[in-house]
């Protein structure tokens, strides 16, 4: 087993290089199929690397699932089916679809890389402290018993968002009920055509929207396995309405989110104790039927007859060929160029911040901005920040009448700063990665903001550079953590005003509150607190590699 790890490292540490000379070899040469060798070479060797230390690149590895999904399985697919073609409508536009994956792939893998480097030497270790652990020691550093980000109050804040969870699951599928209802004799793409306000309420919209936030709330206290389960599954079951009309894209994230989770539990928790031979067998038999379904979603929302006229082979390379339409957006973006940049500078890379600044509550209430339609619309896309709404505007015929391209984070950074936007972003993003994968399991604000990132990080390849940092320019975030922070803490009050002796082991046991959880005297938490301090002291003057192995230990034993 080791010896087939060690060759395996050394695979992709040769692969790394080897795909960097093949794609500089088809760009000098101007041979769009060897670029493309390059880039999959590239990409291969990036997941290989991902699989050492997989929690430290959770991030990294959602993010290459996303561009594999949406960017590199049309080329893949057209590789084997001769039939199908992968090559956009000119060279220059293949050429600069593959430039762009590249350099992404690339840099990713050298900003990961510098981080470790860094760290290793000392430079990071206060930095990624303070980051990972968001302020953890004046988190935890109140002496009041009713300080709810205190570790040892963690439990109120499981219950309040469990129950704020049920709250706002209640909203999501009467909003689906409501959703399906509207949807009855109308086509898949007049859904795009249709705000929110068309078929349900503001406030059970709210409710609908705020739902992710408390799910990584409630996860990211780490809960155990059964409940954790009917969560996700409870979750993923109110994206079933989007599927019955049509969208695809909240229930696969849904999905992964949710596989993603057992793999950091696993990870945090023990190999074999989130992830064992039941889930192995599950992700085995539905990987491949959860593709066939979702390729058939395509056939049934155009009403087409042809699905069952072609073998669950083809059904499957068709499903993930079309998943890759992403890859021909490139060659869109590239065509059309020269009406996008007649525009402007947009700053399309901000649109999340400049979207919830002027059409949130900020800009429509203290600014009195100019309110923008949400659906498809001439206005929205020349006047919006949106590179999704602006491209398709230009490129996709039928864009007034509901469909559209989608955006991609790569379009965006090349047309607001060309293809040096495309290397810092990456670069950058590969060192924050790792931040953000070690976030889980610090504490539940840490812990939330890490899941959130890593559920909306997947759909960045077809989505906006920001969305997986967009969450925290939404007012309903904060509302979120303020109504969960109060309700937590009332819980607190509560049960830790009214203690009793647990009946179990008589009056000399410790007391217990109301939810039958053990409260410890003041003192005891206190010394434990300082306890950690010097330790955390001492910490700073081993070496690097004994500092982190009792990082490590220290971790496992807060938990």
């Amino acid at each position: 087993m080791r010896q087939f790890a060690s060759v395996f490292y050394a695979m992709q540490q040769l692969l790394f290089p080897i795909a960097l000379a093949v794609f500089a070899l088809g760009a000098y040469l101007g041979d769009s199929e060897v670029m493309l060798f390059g880039v999959l070479g590239a990409f291969l060797s990036n997941v290989i690397y991902s699989c050492y230390s997989v929690r430290d690149k959770m991030v990294f590895l959602l993010l290459h699932g996303g561009v594999f999904l949406f960017l590199l399985t049309r080329p893949l697919v057209a590789l084997v089916d001769h039939e199908r073609t992968w090559h956009l409508s000119s060279d220059g536009a293949t050429q600069f679809a593959l430039t762009l994956i590249f350099l992404s792939l690339f840099f990713l893998r050298l900003g990961v890389a510098a981080f470790y480097a860094l760290a290793s030497r000392g430079k990071l270790f206060r930095i990624q402290n303070r980051l990972t652990g968001l302020a953890k020691d004046t988190m935890g550093a109140s002496s009041s018993r009713f300080w709810i980000f205190s570790e040892s109050n963690v439990q109120y804040v499981r219950i309040a968002s469990l129950i704020l969870f049920a709250v706002c699951l209640i909203g999501a599928f009467v909003v689906g009920a409501q959703r399906l209802n509207y949807m009855q004799g109308r086509v898949y793409e007049e859904y795009y055509l249709a705000s929110m306000s068309d078929y349900t309420s503001s406030y059970l919209g709210d409710l609908e929207m705020m739902l992710p936030f408390f799910l990584c709330i409630y996860l990211a206290t780490l809960p155990k396995k059964k409940l954790a389960t009917v969560v996700l599954v409870f979750y993923i079951a109110t994206t079933l309405p989007l599927l019955i009309i049509g969208a695809r894209t909240d229930f696969v994230m849904a999905v992964v989110f949710a596989g993603v989770y057992y793999l950091i539990r696993d990870s945090l928790d023990g190999k074999g104790t989130w992830i064992g031979q039941k889930e192995k067998i599950i992700v085995g038999f539905g990987v491949p039927l959860g593709i066939l379904a979702m390729g058939a979603v395509n056939y049934l929302r155009a009403d087409s007859s042809s699905l069952g006229s072609n073998g669950l082979l083809w059904l499957l390379g068709d499903a993930l060929y079309k998943q890759g339409v992403t890859f021909n957006v490139l060659g869109y973006a590239y065509e059309h160029t020269a009406e996008i940049a007649a525009l402007g500078f947009k700053c399309y890379s901000l649109d999340p911040l400049f979207h919830n600044i002027t059409q949130g509550f900020i800009g429509q209430t203290f600014l009195n901005l100019p309110l923008l339609p949400t659906v498809n619309s001439a206005e929205l896309a020349l006047n919006g920040h949106s590179f999704g709404n602006t491209l398709s505007y230009f490129a996709h015929p039928n864009y007034l009448g509901g469909e559209g391209y989608g955006s991609c984070y790569l379009l965006e950074l090349n047309a607001d700063f060309g293809y040096m936007g495309v290397i810092v972003f990456s670069f950058f993003f590969g060192m924050i990665g790792v931040v953000l994968s070690r976030l889980v399991g610090r504490n539940w604000f840490a812990g939330t903001v890490g899941l959130l990132a890593m559920f909306y990080v997947f759909h960045i390849a077809r989505g906006t550079v920001l969305e997986w940092i967009a969450f925290v320019f939404k007012t309903r975030f904060w509302m979120a953590i303020v109504v969960l922070v109060v309700f937590a803490s009332l819980l607190a009050f509560v049960s830790l005003r009214y203690c009793v002796p647990s009946a179990r082991r008589g009056d000399k046991a410790p007391r217990v509150n109301l939810f039958g959880i053990p409260v410890f005297a003041e003192n005891e938490i206190t010394k434990t607190r300082s306890g950690f301090r010097s330790v955390r002291k001492d910490l700073m003057a081993c070496p690097a590699v004994l500092r982190a192995g009792l990082e490590h230990k220290e971790s496992e034993f807060r938990r």
